[in-house]
């Protein structure tokens, strides 16, 4: 998507329709990296917190 993307806004003859698409599929692929993103933090906050209780109930 990048490459395409590239290609039509470096081109200043690009038509209007054209610039547009690739906007919104760029707007996707941000949304879609930042829901991972956000994902792979609730699991690591999930995974510390897990630990953190763990370690409390070790007996010494």
């Amino acid at each position: 998507m990048l490459g395409l993307a590239r290609r039509v806004l470096e081109d200043p003859e690009s038509p209007c329709t054209e610039v547009r698409y690739a906007g919104l599929r760029l707007a996707e692929c941000l949304t879609d990296a930042l829901r991972v993103a956000e994902s792979r933090g609730q699991v690591v906050r999930s995974l510390r917190r897990l630990s953190a209780s763990l370690e409390q109930e070790a007996p010494p």
